[in-house]
């Protein structure tokens, strides 16, 4: 993923098509790893965070790179109501890393894409929406649930290292980070693992 969190100028001076080439040259493009790179729709795909809010509220950033599959991602979709359509969709197709309440669902013509999960999250009173804690791992398992059921091509769990960041993890049950911890041990890992192998195997 790379990007230009909050700053247009990245789209057109040049900015940003630099950084994508140098993906493209040392590994996307490169015979030693390309492989090893995820492709989609025939191309290597290429997350782009447009900052959060996306500084774009009518729509998706003017730029792409015809040697990628290019997706825009940016934060808090469902707390973005320009970004967001009736049913928890995001109108223009952003990919969410993260939401508040029901993990909103990116489509591509028609189809669902992708969608967040989070083993808790942080309330937000300025859009009235309560914290939801983990729950034991209950949070964690009904993002799962619902992923499979709404069936996108891809599941984004996170995520890692903002325990030490007391405005975005306020306590370990507030916390969504799921990496091993002294307060959980590997349980989120665990989950991460039942969960995803579930997911693949298109079990309900």
């Amino acid at each position: 993923m790379i990007g230009f969190p909050g700053d247009k100028a990245g789209l057109t001076n040049g900015k940003l098509q630099r950084k994508a080439d140098q993906v493209w040259n040392e590994f996307a493009g490169n015979p030693i790893y390309e492989n090893f790179y995820l492709h989609y729709f025939h191309h290597p795909l290429l997350l782009v965070y447009a900052g959060t809010p996306s500084p774009f509220s009518d729509g998706l950033p003017p730029w792409a790179d015809s040697k990628f599959t290019v997706r825009y991602m940016t934060g808090f979709v469902s707390q973005q109501p320009s970004l967001l359509a009736p049913g928890s969709v995001s109108r223009y197709g952003y990919w969410s890393w993260e939401d508040r309440g029901i993990p909103t669902v990116a489509a591509y013509r028609g189809n669902a894409e992708a969608i967040n999960i989070v083993a808790a999250w942080r309330g937000d009173s300025a859009n009235n929406v309560p914290a939801e804690g983990r729950r034991n791992g209950q949070t964690f398992s009904n993002g799962w649930a619902r992923a499979r059921k709404v069936g996108p091509h891809f599941a984004l769990a996170g995520s890692f290292n903002e325990w030490s960041n007391p405005t975005e993890e306020p306590n370990a049950e507030i916390s969504k980070d799921i990496e091993p911890s002294h307060v959980f041990g590997m349980k989120y890992l665990d989950l991460l693992k039942k969960e995803a192998a579930a997911f693949k195997a298109g079990v309900p």
